[in-house]
């Protein structure tokens, strides 16, 4: 499944990017010879205009043939002023940077439209005029081999109830449920969830010393999470804005491990090849997925999934590949934590 996900993902990632490249070209007189989605093998080709477009048979991704972008391609005269290479330099810079500028804009796309459909956010970060619905205290993290861990809770899980047989804590969020589990260590605590199927569930957990310094746990960290909707001009702006965070997010990372690497210092354990990408890909889709199943849980069985979920777990899977690593370490800070596990633990 992580290799189907991954191969959608670089698939719209690329052809977005290409689509930039197609564009600027064609914008500025260039002859643009093929437009392709996939690689050859060949499954079906049109042509319109001077440009033929086509499907192949290899998903990863796609290509822009673009005439006279080969240095050693020899090109007449009286086709020159079409050519990539006859343009001025200004221009070939423009046709090169249109495809990292559309997936600029995809981003953009992406986020302003989850905003405006109803975007799942914690409801302590939704944007400012955001109306937020349907809210729950929602499991967003969980200890390998706590009680929790051990009793078969996953990411996404909304919490319905929870308390021992005679107390139950004043409210259900996360600060007061965290207040309740270290009150009562080594107490059974009942917790009833939605579980992945929208099903109703219960177990039984008993809070433990030791998984995280100085209190006792059942091993979860709780986030309020809610459907934060925007009207469009405010959907665009904050779509503008978390693209805007992200990038930098991303970039600042990058040039720590620049840095890093030049003073000896360099962590490159995180750093992945092809079958590490598909791994974080899965994990990203996962966390993607377990979005759109809480709010289906949120919306009791199934209002809220079908064609929907299905876009949102695109949505969330796309903006999550291609940050997961930095919006982590930027979480764990926000929350003060080191990541598993955290500090806020339950």
């Amino acid at each position: 499944m992580s290799i189907i996900l991954f191969l959608i993902v670089l698939a719209v990632l690329i052809i977005s990017h290409e689509f930039g490249h197609f564009i600027a070209a064609k914008r500025s007189g260039v002859r643009v010879d093929e437009f392709a989605i996939g690689f050859p093998p060949k499954i079906y080709s049109w042509t319109r205009g001077e440009t033929k477009y086509s499907i192949n048979l290899l998903p990863f991704g796609g290509f822009v043939k673009i005439f006279g972008e080969d240095i050693s391609e020899e090109i007449p005269e009286a086709e020159r002023a079409r050519s990539f290479s006859g343009k001025k330099r200004a221009i070939q810079l423009m046709i090169v940077l249109a495809g990292v500028f559309f997936n600029f804009i995809l981003a953009w796309f992406l986020f302003s439209a989850g905003f405006m459909i109803g975007m799942p956010v914690a409801v302590d970060e939704a944007p400012a005029g955001a109306i937020i619905s349907k809210t729950g205290l929602t499991v967003m993290g969980i200890i390998k081999d706590s009680p929790a861990d051990r009793a078969g809770l996953s990411v996404g899980d909304r919490v319905a109830d929870i308390g021992t047989i005679s107390e139950k804590p004043s409210e259900l969020t996360p600060e007061k449920v965290r207040e309740f589990i270290a009150a009562h260590p080594g107490e059974k605590i009942a917790v009833v969830y939605g579980e992945k199927k929208g099903e109703s569930k219960d177990a039984i957990l008993v809070p433990e010393n030791g998984i995280v310094d100085g209190k006792a746990v059942i091993g979860v960290y709780f986030e309020m999470m809610g459907t934060a909707k925007l009207p469009v001009p405010l959907a665009v702006w904050e779509g503008a804005k978390e693209t805007f965070k992200i990038t930098k997010g991303t970039a600042i990372e990058i040039s720590k491990l620049i840095k890093n690497a030049f003073a000896g210092e360099a962590d490159i354990s995180s750093l992945a090849g092809p079958v590490g990408i598909v791994s974080l890909v899965g994990k990203a889709s996962d966390f993607g997925l377990q979005r759109a199943r809480t709010h289906a849980f949120f919306q009791k069985r199934g209002q809220f999934s079908g064609p929907r979920a299905r876009t949102w777990s695109t949505i969330s899977l796309i903006a999550a590949a291609s940050t997961l690593p930095s919006a982590a370490e930027a979480h764990c800070k926000r929350k003060r934590c080191s990541c598993m596990p955290m500090a806020s633990n339950m």
